[in-house]
């Protein structure tokens, strides 16, 4: 619109007027006025990170608006860790490392979140902890699965006893539930091994009432479901159980007799074979030796033997210095076998000798630092990494041992964290030793520490 003043016939100025009606928006020249930028993203860094068990660090959540600017949302991010146990982060920021495994830490704010995966590194040559059982409970068995991951048994005695499994993760560093199986009131005593298809066989075991029971199951992990399979042909508690070479498995003694049968997973059915040589009691131990045949020591007698998968016979296998039950048979890399600790009587053992194999004889070696029955005991590194169980006069041990098979002697290494017996050692694919559960002095433990 053009206006004009006009003065005595004179147009003395000319002015133009855009918008005018209402204050509208049309017209040229006009630019509205930009939006409020939004959160989009937030990332939180460093990212991926390692932290050494013990250690702190600082976290930063950056946010990144619509607009491209980025904004530190660090002091008012909702701060938050997947498994607290591993991991553990503040409403600051700052990370934990308090065991050994994996954690995801996440930044939240609002709708939008980021997050990072910190892994908890264990400092070398110290027993570190790592993710806790999900139940305080003895663990009655313990096995190393094909993909890498322990599985651990818990049993529950009682009118409603049961057995549970879970699983440990060394990736993850956690432990998860893995089913259950309604025994009803059998009092321990079973077996669990792991078969080539990756099921478990669930065999044997005893009654609350003491009596023993021929029924077994299979178990599968993958899937958590629980299948009958053949009796056996006689009753067996606190027996033995060993996996052959070619794939079935040896249950000798238990329940006070001589019995044993091997079974064979294909037809799911069982068959007897030679009798062991000595009655043994609870406590007695099987190695597979390298070249197929199964040692049997201790069960409060000397004298050892071994059974032969060709001819399914057992025979004499020298004597041991020493009557012994809870302590370990650990096969050497050199196909020797080494007994050491356990306890005769009540009174609790140091001593320690080798079963040479082909020789058939036994060697006495050098003692262990302390006494010792009912501790775990495995390979590391080439050695026999021994650790906790019961001392005289009835005490808990957390000290740790290393045997060299090499020099013959024992070395002291680094201490549990926690003193603790019936606590069993198993060797991760990775080399690293896991210490699992166990009775303290405070009863049954759901801490697991790892070695590596």
């Amino acid at each position: 619109m053009d206006v004009r003043l006009v003065f005595a016939g004179i147009v003395v100025a000319s002015i133009s007027l855009v918008g005018c009606g209402g204050g509208g928006t049309s017209g040229t020249g006009y630019t509205p006025p930009p939006a409020n930028p939004v959160l989009s993203s937030i990332a939180v860094t460093p990212a991926n990170s390692d932290m050494t068990v013990g250690s702190t660090q600082q976290l930063k959540a950056t946010g990144t608006l619509s607009d491209g600017s980025t904004q530190d949302l660090t002091a008012t991010a909702q701060w938050a860790s997947g498994t607290s146990d591993i991991v553990s982060v503040a409403s600051s920021g700052i990370a934990t490392s308090v065991a050994v495994g994996q954690a995801t830490i996440t930044a939240n704010s609002g709708s939008v979140s980021g997050s990072v995966t910190i892994h908890a590194v264990g400092v070398k040559d110290v027993w570190n902890p790592t993710g806790k059982l999900t139940q305080a409970l003895d663990v009655t068995n313990l096995v190393v699965l094909a993909n890498g991951k322990v599985l651990a048994e818990h049993d529950v005695t009682g009118p409603s006893g049961q057995v549970t499994f879970e699983t440990y993760d060394p990736a993850m560093g956690t432990w998860s539930a893995a089913g259950t199986y309604p025994s009803g009131e059998r009092g321990g005593g079973h077996s669990l091994t792991l078969l080539p298809d990756g099921k478990l066989l669930y065999a044997g075991g005893q009654t609350s009432l003491t009596l023993c029971v021929s029924t077994a199951v299979l178990y599968d992990p993958v899937t958590q479901a629980i299948t009958l399979t053949g009796s056996m042909v006689g009753a067996h508690s606190h027996h033995s159980a060993t996996l052959l070479h070619d794939g079935t498995v040896l249950v000798a003694g238990g329940c006070q007799g001589i019995a044993s049968e091997v079974y064979d997973p294909t037809p799911g059915t069982w068959s007897t074979v030679g009798n062991m040589l000595h009655v043994r009691g609870a406590g007695f131990l099987a190695t597979l030796l390298n070249d197929g045949r199964v040692l049997v020591t201790g069960g409060s007698v000397p004298e050892a033997e071994i059974y032969d998968p060709v001819n399914k016979t057992w025979s004499a296998a020298g004597t041991m210095s020493t009557p012994r039950v809870a302590h370990s048979a650990t096969l050497l890399p050199d196909g020797r076998v080494l007994v050491a600790g356990g306890e005769v009587g009540g009174t609790r053992l140091a001593t320690s000798e080798i079963y040479d194999p082909t020789a058939n004889t036994w060697t006495s070696s050098a003692p262990m630092a302390d006494a010792r029955s009912f501790f775990g005991a495995t390979l590391f590194s080439g050695k026999v990494l021994v650790a906790g169980g019961a001392t005289a006069p009835g005490g808990l041990l957390a000290k740790a041992e290393l045997f060299d098979p090499a020099s013959g002697t024992w070395s002291a290494i680094a201490s549990l964290g926690t003193a603790r017996e019936n606590a069993p050692a198993v060797t991760l694919p990775s080399g690293a030793v896991l210490v699992i559960g166990g009775e303290t002095s405070h009863g049954p433990t759901d801490s697991v520490e790892i070695y590596q």
